[in-house]
Protein backbone atom coordinates (compact mmCIF):
# COMPACT_ATOMS: atom_id res chain seq x y z
CA UNK A 1 0.00 0.00 0.00
CA UNK A 2 1.33 3.35 -1.09
CA UNK A 3 0.77 7.11 0.69
CA UNK A 4 -2.26 7.93 -1.07
CA UNK A 5 -3.50 4.62 -0.21
CA UNK A 6 -3.14 4.96 3.05
CA UNK A 7 -4.69 8.35 2.72
CA UNK A 8 -8.06 7.05 1.19
CA UNK A 9 -7.98 4.56 3.87
CA UNK A 10 -7.59 7.28 6.88
CA UNK A 11 -10.30 9.09 4.97
CA UNK A 12 -12.95 5.95 4.59
CA UNK A 13 -12.45 4.87 8.32
CA UNK A 14 -12.90 8.52 9.56
CA UNK A 15 -16.23 8.92 7.45
CA UNK A 16 -17.12 5.61 9.32
CA UNK A 17 -17.59 7.66 12.35
CA UNK A 18 -20.86 9.04 12.92
CA UNK A 19 -20.61 12.76 13.49
CA UNK A 20 -23.42 14.25 14.22
CA UNK A 21 -24.43 18.17 13.89
CA UNK A 22 -26.05 19.10 16.63
CA UNK A 23 -29.28 21.02 16.56
CA UNK A 24 -31.77 20.17 18.45
CA UNK A 25 -29.59 17.53 20.72
CA UNK A 26 -31.55 15.41 22.70
CA UNK A 27 -29.46 14.35 25.80
CA UNK A 28 -31.28 12.64 29.18
CA UNK A 29 -31.48 14.94 32.22
CA UNK A 30 -31.55 13.78 35.75
CA UNK A 31 -29.86 13.42 38.39
CA UNK A 32 -29.53 10.06 41.34
CA UNK A 33 -29.04 12.82 43.79
CA UNK A 34 -33.14 14.60 42.92
CA UNK A 35 -35.68 12.66 44.98
CA UNK A 36 -37.50 10.05 42.50
CA UNK A 37 -34.58 10.33 39.93
CA UNK A 38 -32.39 7.28 42.18
CA UNK A 39 -32.90 5.38 38.44
CA UNK A 40 -30.79 7.67 37.00
CA UNK A 41 -27.51 6.12 37.90
CA UNK A 42 -28.65 2.89 35.00
CA UNK A 43 -30.53 3.65 32.28
CA UNK A 44 -31.56 1.17 30.21
CA UNK A 45 -30.67 1.12 26.71
CA UNK A 46 -33.83 2.57 25.09
CA UNK A 47 -35.07 3.98 28.47
CA UNK A 48 -36.40 7.63 27.16
CA UNK A 49 -37.69 8.38 30.36
CA UNK A 50 -35.33 11.46 31.40
CA UNK A 51 -34.91 12.41 27.01
CA UNK A 52 -35.25 15.84 26.91
CA UNK A 53 -34.52 18.65 24.02
CA UNK A 54 -31.69 20.53 24.54
CA UNK A 55 -31.61 24.64 24.27
CA UNK A 56 -29.94 24.94 20.77
CA UNK A 57 -27.42 26.42 19.97
CA UNK A 58 -25.96 27.41 23.68
CA UNK A 59 -26.20 23.48 24.14
CA UNK A 60 -23.34 22.23 22.21
CA UNK A 61 -23.08 18.50 23.79
CA UNK A 62 -24.79 15.71 26.19
CA UNK A 63 -22.75 15.04 29.41
CA UNK A 64 -22.56 12.68 31.94
CA UNK A 65 -20.97 12.72 35.40
CA UNK A 66 -20.28 10.47 37.90
CA UNK A 67 -19.41 12.51 40.97
CA UNK A 68 -17.95 10.68 44.59
CA UNK A 69 -17.90 12.44 47.83
CA UNK A 70 -15.09 10.07 49.68
CA UNK A 71 -15.27 11.34 52.98
CA UNK A 72 -18.13 13.65 55.01
CA UNK A 73 -17.13 17.27 53.82
CA UNK A 74 -18.84 20.59 54.06
CA UNK A 75 -22.46 19.22 54.85
CA UNK A 76 -21.66 16.24 51.99
CA UNK A 77 -22.52 13.21 52.29
CA UNK A 78 -20.32 10.11 51.42
CA UNK A 79 -21.90 8.82 48.23
CA UNK A 80 -21.46 8.72 44.52
CA UNK A 81 -24.12 10.60 42.16
CA UNK A 82 -24.78 10.10 38.37
CA UNK A 83 -25.74 13.49 36.71
CA UNK A 84 -26.95 13.18 33.33
CA UNK A 85 -27.60 16.79 31.99
CA UNK A 86 -27.73 18.98 28.43
CA UNK A 87 -23.78 21.09 28.27
CA UNK A 88 -22.87 24.11 27.01
CA UNK A 89 -19.50 22.61 26.03
CA UNK A 90 -18.11 21.96 22.93
CA UNK A 91 -17.53 18.47 22.14
CA UNK A 92 -13.46 17.76 21.76
CA UNK A 93 -13.04 13.98 20.67
CA UNK A 94 -9.46 13.96 21.63
CA UNK A 95 -11.18 15.07 25.33
CA UNK A 96 -14.20 13.08 25.35
CA UNK A 97 -13.89 12.07 28.62
CA UNK A 98 -11.93 13.56 32.02
CA UNK A 99 -11.02 13.06 35.32
CA UNK A 100 -10.73 15.55 37.95
CA UNK A 101 -9.78 15.33 41.62
CA UNK A 102 -9.94 17.23 44.79
CA UNK A 103 -10.60 17.95 48.56
CA UNK A 104 -12.87 15.56 49.44
CA UNK A 105 -14.16 14.15 46.14
CA UNK A 106 -13.41 12.97 42.42
CA UNK A 107 -15.51 13.33 38.88
CA UNK A 108 -15.22 11.90 35.86
CA UNK A 109 -17.45 13.70 32.49
CA UNK A 110 -17.83 12.22 29.42
CA UNK A 111 -18.84 14.68 26.60
CA UNK A 112 -20.73 13.39 23.39
CA UNK A 113 -23.00 14.91 20.58
CA UNK A 114 -25.63 11.91 19.79
CA UNK A 115 -29.27 12.33 20.86
CA UNK A 116 -29.56 9.86 24.12
CA UNK A 117 -25.93 9.22 23.75
CA UNK A 118 -25.19 10.13 27.91
CA UNK A 119 -27.67 7.15 28.89
CA UNK A 120 -24.92 4.18 27.97
CA UNK A 121 -22.39 3.94 30.69
CA UNK A 122 -19.44 5.78 30.72
CA UNK A 123 -16.37 4.22 29.27
CA UNK A 124 -18.48 2.69 26.48
CA UNK A 125 -17.75 5.52 23.83
CA UNK A 126 -14.27 5.73 25.01
CA UNK A 127 -13.38 1.98 24.21
CA UNK A 128 -15.14 2.12 20.57
CA UNK A 129 -12.97 5.28 19.89
CA UNK A 130 -9.38 3.72 21.49
CA UNK A 131 -10.46 0.75 19.70
CA UNK A 132 -10.36 2.59 16.38
CA UNK A 133 -7.10 4.48 16.88
CA UNK A 134 -5.09 1.50 18.00
CA UNK A 135 -5.87 -0.16 14.84
CA UNK A 136 -5.13 2.75 12.90
CA UNK A 137 -1.74 2.95 14.73
CA UNK A 138 -1.44 -0.86 14.16
CA UNK A 139 -2.08 -0.33 10.69
CA UNK A 140 0.43 2.50 9.53
CA UNK A 141 3.26 0.61 11.43
CA UNK A 142 2.19 -2.49 9.50
CA UNK A 143 3.09 0.33 6.29
CA UNK A 144 6.06 1.26 7.55
CA UNK A 145 7.87 -1.81 8.70
CA UNK A 146 6.54 -4.28 6.15
CA UNK A 147 6.02 -2.15 3.05
CA UNK A 148 6.87 -4.78 0.68
CA UNK A 149 4.46 -7.68 1.93
CA UNK A 150 1.43 -5.17 0.95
Amino acid sequence: MNFISSLMFLGLSLAAVKISVVGSLRCHVCSTGNPGQEDCGALNPGNTKYLENCTAPSDKSCRIQEQWVDFEVLKQKHEMRTIRQCASTPYDPERACYYRTGFGGRISICNCIEDGCNGAAVGEAPLLMSTFVITLIIHFWYLKNFPKHI
